[in-house]
Formats: structure tokens, C-alpha cells, sequence
């Protein structure tokens, strides 16, 4: 008897054991889909499983646009920074030679040292400007950090329309369809890039201040693409906001061998096209390869590295990350 009461509680006992374990299994399973449930996380166990090391709590998510906020009130001073633009379109945008802007877009952050996925916040802008469905928060603009690795001309033809370019085309069929799809996430590649509204206007002029050349791109009809390039008056505003740089100064100056130095605290110096064009048929806004002044090239004879550019849809929240090149932002979309 004494053997069979002591066979009876340890049964009980493991029993007990076990039930106590699956309570505490299903109290940790709820609790972990109530946080997943929050994000469009992948459905990739793997990947999952990466993104588990982030934070799921919703009251403490910052949106991405908040975040370049929040930067701009702590560097907005500093040789390299953030700060909201003089034109009266609440912009805010990164200045100077080495600003934290770096983010990585694409996929999850142990793939952040492909340069396919590397690129760098250049501002946030109002939605209501830039996307084609309006709404009321801030879109980011986002350039990737390396050029494409073949450079190309502006257009095939003579004309310099961007709508109807061939670089237009290739950034929004070849590119968006065969380097977006074999490498980025569906999440990135069909939910981030919103369908924005690209504005280039053919500007009569490269002697302009940078807010000049903003109210002529805003003011210009627009053109409805997910991949564009920069305008001239991102770079415009990109030196450092010092000295004689304090976007005070017109753009094909900029270095004038003398007391104008902006070009060498620019971030954005690339030897690139902007999206905006030339009244000059046949030609198109570029930099001076050696003085990085703006200037004029021709569409059709010149080629030009080529840095995509696209805004991010309001809607995405910061996971991780500081924005340094080693530890750039890490952003997904928060469930609504």
C-alpha cells in the first residue's frame, strides 16, 4: 500500500508538473502573438526568429519620419545633422559631410553589409505633397548609398522630358522588376515604396539658391513613378549649414576656389543626374565632375552614374538601429 500511495504521488506530481509547464507554454505562446500580431512580420521562421531580438512593444516604436524628427532637434546645429529647410513645405532634410543617415532597406540586418540594401535617409517630406494618395504624415526619401554599377545617359533620343526617358524606364521596369524582386522582401518591395509624385521642371537657369530651385520642382507638374532621382534642390540643401553655406549661396558657386567651399561638406557630392531637366533642349541638370558646381549635360552623349531614389510609405517604424553606416536603421511596417 505504502508503495502504490507513493507511485499515486509521484504520478500526481508529474502531472502537476506537466500541466503547470503547458499553462506557462500557452500564457508565452498568447503573449507572443499578441506582440507579432502588431507587425507585418514574415512569415519565414528563420526570419522570424531574427526579428524576435526587437522590440514588439507597440508604446514604444518610434515612426521613421518621428525619428529624423527627433534627430533634427539634436543636430540640427552641429557641422552634420538634420534641420528643417527655409521653404515654406516643412522639410526636413540631412546636411554636411558624415551624417547618420544610413538605413537599411530591403531586408533584415544581418544582410546590411550587401550594398544592394545600404542606403541613406536624404529627408522626410509631407505625404500631401509627395504621395499620389495624399494623407497627413511624412514620407522619407531614401537614396541607395552606392551607384548602380553601370553608368547610363539620360535618354536615348534628344528629348529631356523625364517621363518619357530612358533612364526612367529602366529604373522603374528593369531595375524595380529584376533587382528589387530577386533581392528585396515583398514587405519592402510592395508595402514600403509608395507610387510618389516626381517633380522635374526644366530649369532655366543653374544660378539658383536651393529654395529657388524647390519652388520651381514644386510647382512643376509631376510624374507618378515608385523609382526616381534626386532633385536639385536635395543636393542644394545637403552642405553643411555653416559659413558660407547657409543655403544662401547659388548652386553653380558653390565652389568657387575661393571663400565658397560648400562642395566639400556635401554628403551628397556624386557624380550623378538630378531628376530635373534643362530648358537647353537635349540637356539635363548634372554636377561639374571636378568643381561638383551644378551644370548642364547632354542627355544623349553624357552618361552619369545612377543612384535610385524612393520615398518610404509613412507607416514605417524604426526596429533597430542609430543610423551609423555599422549600425543603420532596421525598419518594417506597423499593422493597421
Amino acid at each position: 500500500m505504502i508503495k502504490n500511495n507513493r507511485g499515486f504521488i509521484a504520478i500526481s506530481v508529474v502531472y502537476s508538473f506537466v500541466l503547470v509547464f503547458l499553462m506557462i507554454m500557452l500564457i508565452v505562446l498568447n503573449s507572443y502573438y499578441n506582440n507579432r500580431t502588431s507587425f507585418n512580420i514574415y512569415k519565414d521562421n528563420i526570419k522570424v526568429k531574427a526579428a524576435l531580438g526587437y522590440n514588439f512593444d507597440s508604446e514604444a516604436i518610434t515612426y521613421l519620419s518621428d525619428e529624423v524628427k527627433k534627430q533634427a532637434s539634436l543636430t540640427s546645429t552641429l557641422a552634420s545633422g538634420v534641420r528643417q529647410d527655409n521653404s515654406s513645405y516643412g522639410s526636413y532634410r540631412y546636411f554636411g559631410k558624415t551624417p547618420n543617415n544610413y538605413i537599411c532597406f530591403g531586408k533584415l540586418a544581418n544582410d546590411c553589409d550587401d550594398e544592394r540594401y545600404l542606403f541613406r535617409i536624404v529627408g522626410i517630406f509631407k505625404e500631401s505633397n509627395v504621395s499620389a494618395s495624399g494623407g497627413g504624415g511624412y514620407v522619407t526619401k531614401i537614396v541607395r548609398a552606392k551607384p548602380l554599377s553601370t553608368s547610363r545617359a539620360y535618354n536615348t533620343s534628344s528629348s529631356n522630358a523625364w517621363s518619357s526617358s530612358s533612364l526612367k524606364t529602366y529604373l522603374n521596369n528593369d531595375y524595380l522588376t529584376n533587382s528589387l524582386l530577386s533581392g528585396f522582401e515583398d514587405i519592402y518591395k510592395n508595402d514600403m515604396i509608395i507610387n510618389a509624385k516626381w517633380y522635374a521642371p526644366a530649369l532655366t537657369t543653374t544660378s539658383l539658391l536651393p529654395q529657388d530651385a524647390y519652388t520651381k520642382e514644386m510647382t512643376s507638374s509631376s510624374i507618378q513613378a515608385k523609382i526616381g532621382l534626386l532633385s536639385v534642390s536635395d543636393w542644394g540643401y545637403a552642405p553643411q549649414y555653416t559659413g558660407n553655406c547657409k543655403n544662401n549661396h547659388k548652386m553653380d558657386q558653390f565652389n568657387d576656389g575661393l571663400s565658397y567651399t560648400c562642395h566639400l561638406y556635401n554628403w551628397l557630392n556624386y557624380d550623378m543626374w538630378f531628376i530635373d531637366t534643362s530648358s537647353t533642349s537635349g540637356k539635363a541638370m548634372t554636377l561639374d565632375p571636378t568643381k561638383f558646381n551644378l551644370t548642364t549635360a547632354s542627355v544623349t552623349t553624357n552618361t552619369k552614374r545612377v543612384y535610385p531614389v524612393f520615398y518610404v510609405t509613412s507607416k514605417a517604424v524604426v526596429m533597430a538601429g542609430s543610423g551609423t553606416i555599422v549600425d543603420p536603421y532596421i525598419i518594417n511596417l506597423l499593422e493597421v
